[in-house]
């Protein structure tokens, strides 16, 4: 995962500038980078964001420059939205019910969403780019924590690890938040938003260990488009692994957003082609060997 992550790597001073990497197992690598780039986010959690952000501001708004004010503000506006999204349950008409969870869902863009929540004017490219210079959601997290040790407050422990609502204290909430809004940057082939709003009295839902609270779930589609830099950076790349084919598949998932679609998937197709060729004329040459 992390030689996947770009992020990752960067944290651990990993370059692959010039180098040649090999990738053993590489049917799982698809699915490695949708973990990866998924996301989701719950109500409690974009309203324990939103309770962090408003004491913070409240405390230090006296010390804050106007810039910082100003994002502040337009970060608390994007919370605010996706609380009144989240808490409003839409009717039947364009959206489907699953009579298996009681859970009432609808899939669209994340440019979609933006404009359903009316946050279609704000940048969000330079709302992220704030949230990581200025490092807001470890300083929330520590003044959250700072603020419970002075109230007296018990720490939450980690004993509901198993909740799916769960959320560790030494997760900041909005680091959650920042993640999902990265997600809404790429373009709509790489994935979509799912929305969730749960029946929270079904006892099926409580049972099967699902989220209780309604969520937005951003799931990637398109792989490709988050392994391309891995083979910008890398001298050469290799795929190994004793399940890969169908290898037009593998190619198709991995490297279809470099502009050449067609002809990775050729190529792939006669390299299948041909190994199947040598795989017969072996098997036969031993059957013949045998007779």
């Amino acid at each position: 995962n992390t030689l996947l992550s770009t992020q990752a790597r960067a944290a651990v001073g990993l370059s692959l500038h010039n180098a040649l990497v090999v990738i053993d197992e590489a049917h799982n690598v698809p699915e490695a980078l949708r973990g990866l780039s998924s996301s989701r986010l719950t109500l409690p959690i974009i309203k324990a964001a939103t309770e962090q952000l408003t004491a913070y501001t409240r405390k230090y708004a006296s010390r804050l420059a106007g810039r910082n004010l100003f994002y502040l503000g337009q970060i608390r506006r994007c919370l605010t939205a996706m609380t009144k999204y989240l808490g409003k349950k839409p009717a039947v008409v364009g959206t489907s019910t699953s009579p298996q969870s009681n859970t009432t869902s609808k899939m669209m863009s994340g440019t979609e969403l933006l404009f359903a929540m009316r946050l279609d004017n704000l940048n969000l490219f330079k709302i992220l780019r704030y949230l990581e210079r200025s490092r807001l959601s470890q300083k929330l997290l520590g003044f959250t924590n700072h603020d419970k040790r002075n109230a007296d407050d018990e720490p939450n422990g980690d004993e509901d690890g198993d909740d799916p609502d769960f959320v560790s204290k030494h997760v900041s909430a909005m680091s959650i938040v920042q993640t999902f809004l990265s997600c809404l940057t790429g373009s709509h082939r790489e994935g979509k938003v799912v929305v969730e709003w749960p029946d929270e009295d079904s006892a099926d839902i409580r049972s099967r260990g699902a989220s209780r609270h309604p969520t937005f779930r951003y799931v990637l589609l398109n792989p490709a488009a988050h392994f391309t830099d891995v083979l910008d950076e890398a001298y050469a790349v290799v795929l190994a692994g004793g399940t890969l084919r169908p290898f037009s598949h593998v190619a198709a998932e991995l490297v279809a957003s470099t502009g050449r679609d067609a002809d990775i998937i050729v190529a792939a197709s006669k390299a299948e082609a041909n190994a199947a060729s040598s795989q017969d004329s072996s098997i036969a040459s031993i059957t013949t060997d045998i007779t």
